[in-house]
């Protein structure tokens, strides 16, 4: 989803999008990659229970902003690394997964952002909905999140395919 792997971090990773160019649909990427790392988990813990293994749970937190980007570090150890407050919005916002009981968490601002790249009514948008303003750690005043649940976008979408089958020269998405 043209992303790119920053870094591992313990039991979980980071990934950039528009790192080191922006594109026109860094936001939509973003999310796309989320909906499909966590339809590759599903199917992967459809496997798991056959083997009467637990299932693994994800947790994922998307935000949208700039950042500060470059090599970070001294001769001895070098990497290239994003920082800035976009980063560690998006880390809470993933923490964000586990009270808010989803797999996805969106920001706001990628959600605006997503919506100027694709529209608001794109179906990379079935599935979720505003959540109660959250409150991060870090930061003075709350914050709008969205969160992904699966029931809902199986509803969405027949919801969008019943609307294309009354307008019959609609393009499906």
């Amino acid at each position: 989803h043209n992303g790119t792997l920053d870094k591992y971090i313990g039991d979980g990773l980071m990934a950039t999008f528009g790192v080191p160019r922006k594109s026109p649909t860094d936001a939509t990427n973003a999310i796309r990659c989320a909906l499909a790392m966590r339809e590759q988990m599903k199917e992967w813990n459809a496997i798991r229970e056959q083997q009467g293994w637990q299932p693994i749970n994800i947790g994922i937190g998307i935000h949208y902003g700039p950042v500060v980007m470059g090599n970070i570090g001294s001769e001895e150890r070098m990497e290239f690394a994003v920082i800035g407050d976009t980063v560690n919005v998006a880390s809470r916002i993933e923490h964000l997964s586990r009270e808010l009981e989803t797999e996805i968490v969106l920001s706001d601002d990628v959600v605006a952002a997503a919506h100027e790249e694709k529209g608001p009514n794109h179906a990379i948008f079935d599935g979720f909905r505003e959540a109660p303003e959250q409150h991060l750690r870090g930061r003075l005043t709350g914050m709008i999140c969205w969160v992904y649940n699966e029931e809902v976008a199986v509803e969405d979408r027949l919801r969008r395919e019943e609307a294309i089958d009354l307008a019959p020269n609609t393009e499906r998405m």
